[in-house]
């Protein structure tokens, strides 16, 4: 994948993703979901601010239960007039259809830090870089709040470099089926 446009990256990934069955996207979320819930930074965190998966994408459905059941608190991203915002989940019933047909909480927060904030994207590099869907809502997001980024994705959306602008926001880790790429080790 070096040296395609970002735009082509997507493309591949989205091609790759729509090639994946419902059966092997939940088989290999389960892996994903398991490595995350066993991370040190899971199980000290109170507060998780997550992405609300749609089909194709690692299912964050069962991490925003279980975290609810463990007694976090779990925000999720409210697109408004092109800008993220956060809004607590307590239950999928706090949800409604937004922009893009994308889950999300009704109630905007004005909290913006947060102990992990788990990050949706297409493509990750080996040092952490994200293409995101490309409008760069995460990542103006992501430059105004505090958290450990971590992102969840299907080994085959990782790559070695991505050619990365100044305004690209970098995971601190991504999780895979297969590996845990960490930015720091």
């Amino acid at each position: 994948m070096i040296s395609m446009k970002k735009s082509e990256m997507r493309a591949l990934i989205l091609k790759k993703m729509k090639k994946h069955s419902i059966n092997i996207t939940l088989k290999k979320s389960d892996k994903i979901r398991q490595k995350l819930l066993n991370s040190e930074e899971y199980k000290k965190a109170n507060s998780i601010f997550t992405y609300v998966s749609k089909p194709k994408e690692v299912d964050t459905h069962s991490i925003i239960e279980d975290a609810i059941k463990n007694g976090k608190k779990v925000y999720g991203p409210i697109l408004h007039n092109k800008q993220i915002f956060a809004g607590e989940i307590k239950n999928f019933d706090y949800l409604v259809k937004g922009d893009f047909g994308i889950l999300q909480p009704v109630v905007i927060s004005n909290k913006n830090k947060f102990d992990i904030i788990i990050v949706p994207g297409f493509v990750f590099d080996l040092g952490g870089a994200r293409i995101g869907r490309g409008g760069g809502y995460f990542d103006k997001f992501l430059s105004h709040t505090k958290g450990k980024k971590i992102a969840l994705a299907f080994d085959f959306q990782i790559t070695s470099k991505i050619d990365t602008e100044d305004h690209d926001i970098f995971m601190d880790k991504v999780i895979t089926e297969k590996r845990t790429v960490s930015r720091y080790t």
